[in-house]
């Protein structure tokens, strides 16, 4: 059995796209390999519960003066990378590596890639969620040279990287002279259970809305779409902590539903004429698009929703920017049943793809 030192920055669970695919990940690696676990995780949360041969050595809790000290642990970091950092964390990790014989050090999403600068080990793989660069050219480029020069510094202490998609290869390439590999996220059995039988004349947003890039995108979409729609538009939004003031406004709207968490949101999304996608920031795949395809949902969204998903796909991504393509799309869009059911049964053969898992089989 192969031996993993796997270092997160949140905790697996299916609260969001990133942690759920951190919580499959390690159910596959369990089957053939001890798991040693640090998890970062913030207080209110329910801690993961381990399976098969995974444990937990450190369950540490996120905390405004953790990130402060962190951040003045690392001051020449960009504090996104430092938010996580503890010199006494650094410490205790060395401690693990240095009385186990690891096969691979694993560094989960970027937060945890400052630990990379004190550890010393032959294996260690980044696993990079996004380009964090490409997100701050997007929302602050004041920033974007600061967030370079540290992403910079710290991809280039791993041994191995891994991305969710060609594009951030490409970018990484581009921005930092690297090499990484793409892999695929994990369908979840609901949505590949989840077949269109009936098309409903309700669209879906769907995504975790304490997120910036998904709320501002909402919100835009109600200022500048909805508005110009007729009567007949219906939409229902599915996802956890959709901010206060979005909440209130939504009450007063017409034909528009927050239902919040679902814990099987499939059904709905497979059944629905579309998912509403109207992103204008962010980076890296977006997992809720990838989902709908493989519910055999079409999805309408702008580039940025679609970047890093083959052009193979293309039939169901429905590309709009401007709010009057938004309206055109969503007046005119229509697949049959079976046209659904279809390209549904075309994406889940072909979308899944796992170099991640042989990779770290191979070792």
């Amino acid at each position: 059995m192969k031996r993993i030192l796997f270092i997160t920055a949140f905790n697996p669970s299916k609260s969001d796209a990133g942690s759920n695919y951190t919580r499959q990940l390690l159910m596959e690696l369990g089957k053939f390999s001890y798991v040693d676990l640090i998890v970062f995780k913030y207080a209110e949360q329910k801690l993961y519960e381990p399976q098969n041969n995974i444990r937990i050595v450190e369950s540490i809790d996120i905390s405004k003066v953790s990130k402060i000290c962190g951040l003045l642990s690392l001051p020449t970091i960009f504090p996104l990378f430092s938010s996580r950092f503890s010199c006494a964390i650094a410490k205790r990790v060395n401690h693990y590596i240095h009385h186990n014989s690891y096969d691979t050090i694993y560094f989960d999403f970027s937060q945890t890639f400052a630990y990379s600068l004190f550890v010393s080990h032959p294996r260690k793989l980044f696993m990079a969620h996004d380009v964090i660069k490409q997100r701050y050219d997007r929302r602050n480029k004041l920033l974007a040279w600061w967030v370079a020069k540290s992403e910079c510094r710290l991809l280039k202490t791993a041994n191995k990287i891994f991305t969710f998609s060609d594009k951030d290869c490409y970018l990484i390439r581009d921005l930092y002279s690297l090499d990484s590999e793409s892999t695929s996220f994990f369908i979840q059995k609901e949505a590949e259970e989840a077949v269109p039988d009936s098309i409903s004349d309700y669209y879906i947003f769907y995504g975790n809305w304490n997120r910036a890039d998904n709320y501002e995108a909402l919100g835009w979409f109600l200022d500048n779409v909805y508005s110009e729609l007729d009567d007949k538009f219906m939409c229902r939004i599915i996802g956890m902590r959709l901010p206060e003031e979005y909440k209130e406004r939504i009450a007063h709207l017409k034909n528009v539903e927050y239902i919040g968490f679902v814990d099987n949101p499939y059904p709905i999304l497979a059944n629905a004429k579309a998912l509403i996608s109207p992103l204008h920031s962010g980076a890296g795949v977006k997992v809720k698009v990838i989902e709908a395809l493989a519910c055999g949902t079409p999805v309408i969204g702008t580039d940025i929703s679609f970047e890093g998903i083959d052009e193979k796909y293309q039939k169901f991504m429905i590309r709009a920017n401007a709010p009057v393509e938004f309206r055109t799309e969503i007046k005119r869009i229509h697949f049959s049943v079976e046209e659904r059911r279809a390209y549904k049964q075309m994406f889940i053969e072909s979308y899944i793809n796992k170099p991640i898992l042989k990779y770290l089989s191979d070792i």
